[in-house]
């Protein structure tokens, strides 16, 4: 009778996992890669893949005086993450918040060590970089779920010249828009 009881409780537990692994922000595809073009004088991608994992990784440094060992260090981070609501959570601690599908917005500072600003300055710090949207990341790359490319867009870039390449499942092009200064046009310049 323990027995049958012990199993019924892994079962629900495992049950409810398993729908945390699955979460709806990636119920159609196998990864999703977004990426943010200014956290700390730096571009990071954030990857989210179906198996739970996540990788943040720097892919660009614009900032000449940064120390950048230290910098790709304090912001490189994999793991687990599972999604509550519109909330995903990594193996930190830290927080993202899901505006939508294609934006998710850091709770936490990436890349900024504030241990010797006073706890009331940090706070104000802290809130007016979330609140400024500059650590924000965007949809960039999106797949189906057996990994053929679905989306990917090279927008929310310092550039004025974007794009946005829609695929059908097969891998064939299904659409292509350019964008010059967030106007749409017929061809890139």
């Amino acid at each position: 009778m323990l027995k049958n009881i012990i199993n019924i409780f892994l079962f629900f537990a495992l049950g409810t996992i398993s729908h945390d692994l699955h979460a709806q922000l990636l119920e159609n595809s196998l990864f999703k890669i977004y990426r943010s073009e200014f956290i700390a004088g730096t571009v990071t991608q954030f990857r989210l893949n179906s198996d739970s994992t996540y990788y943040i990784k720097v892919i660009e440094i614009h900032c000449s005086l940064c120390d950048q060992k230290q910098l790709t260090k304090m912001i490189h981070s994999k793991g687990k993450w599972i999604q509550r609501n519109d909330t995903i959570l990594i193996e930190s601690g830290k927080k993202l918040l899901i505006i939508n599908d294609s934006l998710i917005r850091p709770l936490f500072l990436m890349g900024i060590n504030l241990d010797s600003v006073p706890s009331d300055k940090a706070y104000k710090y802290r809130e007016n970089i979330i609140k400024g949207k500059t650590q924000d990341f965007h949809l960039v790359y999106d797949t189906y779920p057996d990994g053929v490319a679905k989306l990917i867009e090279d927008k929310h870039r310092m550039r004025r010249d974007e794009y946005e390449i829609e695929l059908k499942p097969n891998g064939t092009i299904n659409s292509v828009k350019y964008y010059w200064d967030n106007k749409r046009k017929k061809r890139i310049k």
